[in-house]
């Protein structure tokens, strides 16, 4: 008897795509649950291993060791700060300009081809770069499955075109001369730099009126009360009411004249601009010694070389390269330039400037620096968190200031936990949230209050999705939208005509708030909880979920239009709650003792 043949074992397949439409069987940008596979919902519910994992990866290229040396010692250029610091791989951006959130969804990917083991798998992604990435871990996490790739191969940008942006950067960049501070009051104490965005101000500022900021509210005034003066350093950023760096310049140069001391940290005079050309150049030709350390960026199961590849060409070409040389050489030159002063303080958020404030100041001689963790300390923002064998201000890990200010428990505990000291930690009060200390609630709010992101393009969808909220009510209800401080609201389609735009502060708004609607980042989530406010927070599959706090019992999170449309209706008929803002979150005491005994 003939034993017949046994039949091969059938064939698995993989299509990896964007969405599900098409028949993909892995989604890279849509939330699902089922059989087939979302990797942004994957993401979602990770328990933090995945954050983990991606801080080791982007933390090892520091530690390849070169001729002897690490890369953070070759990029050591004269008695600078290491430019690693300041490259866009640690950078660690999010948002529509960062990668984090492909980088993640590459390490979920390799996981779940390693468990699926597939023979034959498709990538059919729209972006190249991310497509190539896919295709690389399929071949690592299932080194026998044939890989077929649809759409175009990654482009990266020639060097030449890199170099180029970088030489109008710096003539962007270009001034003749700096204002000169102004001479200021000088108490019986001693002298305090602060250092902020030229954002956040009261239309007092731009109406004429002296230098106040959202920032820092009343902490200026009890460092004057205590006998002590203030000098102002400023970083330019774009937003409706300074558009340019000349009305950044303008506004340095009236505030100076009226006696004030204040530094513009951009821009550059020629002799600036030279030492900056000079850093770039050293740091491009340190570059090309440290090709071994993108092998760093290849795990057993995942390879971020082809995403990575683009911030590793943008930290050492382009405009971001040679805006950090500016950066570098202006705040070294403005922090020598002055007198000894006891104590800086400075809004931080570990990005590149940063790095060359703490280098500079120190070098300069100046007294303690404290860096203050203005906002939230969100999970996924990366910023805020070392990888776990070199923690934030650890021997081996990126620098820190000496004190890190935090504005309450939560903060100090999401910090803590990533590994920093504790003892660099102080808590003090929460200066932009003291609003919610003395906020009245209107006793009939009804209002639907919508607060949009940094980026324009998921506050579009956020905008759109609660147009369709309207039909479903009794048109009583209105609705206020506010933009991003850093984004006009002229960039935005308002749908519908009863969605109304406005810059008012976000205290006023909420004091008629029956409901907040937010996007995936939204940060005032916890000060909607803080006053008894239902939130709604419209999640984004292109994104990471940086939302303050992933559950509370005033937060619904949605992945839907639709599913807002439904949250909101329900967050309008639930009974009003009662303002609670004793739980701690926030530090809200007006006295400042916390702070006052921070500056003693």
């Amino acid at each position: 008897m003939t034993v017949p043949p046994t039949p091969p074992p059938p064939t698995t397949s993989l299509r990896i795509a964007d969405r599900f439409d098409g028949g993909a069987d892995v989604a890279w940008r849509e939330f699902g649950d089922g059989p087939l596979h979302s990797l942004p919902t994957m993401l979602r519910r990770d328990d933090g291993t995945v954050r983990d994992a991606l801080l080791d990866v982007l933390h090892a290229a520091s530690e390849v060791r070169v001729g002897g040396r690490s890369v953070v010692e070759h990029l050591t250029i004269g008695d600078r700060p290491s430019h690693w610091w300041m490259g866009l791989v640690h950078a660690k951006r999010w948002g529509e300009v960062g990668v984090l959130a492909d980088l993640a969804k590459v390490l979920v990917l390799g996981d779940l081809v390693a468990s699926l083991a597939p023979d034959e798998v498709t990538v059919a992604l729209d972006d190249p770069s991310v497509a190539a990435a896919a295709a690389a871990t399929v071949r690592r996490a299932a080194p026998r499955a044939r890989v077929t790739m649809t759409g175009p191969e990654p482009r990266r940008t020639r060097a030449v075109a890199l170099h180029l942006r970088a030489v109008v950067h710096l003539v962007r960049q270009m001034t003749w001369r700096h204002s000169a501070p102004g001479a200021g009051v000088d108490g019986a104490g001693a002298r305090i730099a602060m250092a902020d965005y030229l954002f956040r101000l009261p239309a007092t500022v731009l109406d004429g009126g002296a230098y106040s900021s959202r920032y820092w509210g009343p902490l200026p005034s009890v460092i004057g009360d205590a006998g002590a003066s203030v000098t102002w350093l400023h970083r330019f950023t774009p937003h409706d009411g300074i558009r340019r760096l000349r009305d950044a310049r303008r506004l340095v140069r009236r505030l100076n004249a009226a006696g004030e001391r204040h530094h513009l940290l951009d821009g550059a005079t020629p002799a600036t601009a030279a030492r900056a050309a000079v850093r770039y150049v050293r740091l491009l030709r340190a570059s090309r010694r440290l090709h071994a350390a993108a092998g760093a960026f290849v795990t057993e199961r995942a390879d971020l070389r082809p995403i990575l590849g683009r911030e590793w060409d943008g930290s050492f070409r382009g405009s971001h390269a040679m805006s950090c040389a500016l950066l570098t050489e202006r705040i070294a030159e403005v922090a020598a330039s002055l007198p000894p002063h006891a104590r800086g303080i400075y809004i931080m958020e570990n990005q590149p400037w940063e790095f060359a404030l703490q280098h500079a100041w120190r070098s300069a001689g100046h007294g303690p620096l404290v860096g203050v963790a203005h906002s939230t300390v969100r999970h996924w923002d990366l910023r805020y968190h070392g990888a776990r064998r070199a923690p934030i201000g650890s021997p081996d890990g990126p620098p820190a200031p000496d004190l890190v200010a935090v504005n309450g428990p939560a903060a100090r505990a999401a910090l803590e936990a990533s590994g920093m000291d504790p003892d660099r930690i102080v808590e003090v009060e929460a200066l932009m949230y003291l609003y919610l200390g003395s906020l009245a609630r209107s006793d009939d709010a009804r209002g639907v209050v919508v607060l949009g992101e940094l980026d324009a393009v998921h506050t579009q969808r956020l905008v759109d999705a609660v147009a369709t909220v309207l039909p479903r009510t009794d048109g009583s209800v209105p609705v206020t939208f506010k933009p991003h401080p850093l984004t006009p609201s002229s960039a935005f389609a308002i749908p519908d005509r009863r969605i109304v735009p406005t810059t008012a502060d976000i205290g006023g708004l909420l004091a008629g708030a029956r409901c907040t609607v937010v996007g995936a980042s939204g940060s005032a989530v916890l000060e909607s909880a803080c006053l008894g406010i239902p939130v709604v927070a419209l999640l984004n599959a292109d994104d990471l979920e940086l939302l303050p706090v992933s559950s509370h019992p005033l937060l619904a999170t949605v992945e839907s239009p639709a599913a807002l449309a439904d949250a909101v209706v329900a967050a309008l008929a639930r009974p009003t709650g009662d303002p609670s803002t004793v739980d701690g979150t926030f530090h809200l005491d007006a006295a400042l003792p916390r702070w006052r005994r921070v500056l003693a």
